[in-house]
């Protein structure tokens, strides 16, 4: 008896563009962990329309907090595509809170 070797592929909850990569590597190792974990938990949330940029802020809490906002679209998928990564003032991120667009630390 023949069995079918399966196989299951993790889908991604997002794709990087080249830019966001680019911007995104001036951040220490230690607050790209939390950024990309913090991406990962809520990708899930990015919602948008076809081909609309949209933004949303995030704060990497600590001694002294991180805050960032990331630009994402969808290119005909389901998958949002990040593309611009920019680290942001406390006051951008309370508008960021206000608009109630910003990112869940679930960690």
């Amino acid at each position: 008896m023949d069995y079918e070797q399966k196989y299951t592929e993790d889908e991604k909850p997002y794709e990087l563009d080249e830019d966001f990569i680019n911007q995104i590597r001036i951040v220490p190792h230690k607050l790209l962990v939390k950024i990309v974990a913090m991406l990962h938990d809520n990708a899930e949330y990015l919602s948008g329309g076809n081909d609309e940029y949209m933004e949303m802020g995030g704060n990497v809490k600590g001694e002294e907090p991180f805050f960032f906002k990331i630009g994402y679209v969808f290119y005909y998928s389901t998958i949002p595509v990040l593309v611009s990564f920019e680290e942001i003032t406390s006051d951008d991120y309370l508008d960021f809170i206000l608009a109630d667009s910003y990112l869940i630390d679930l960690n």
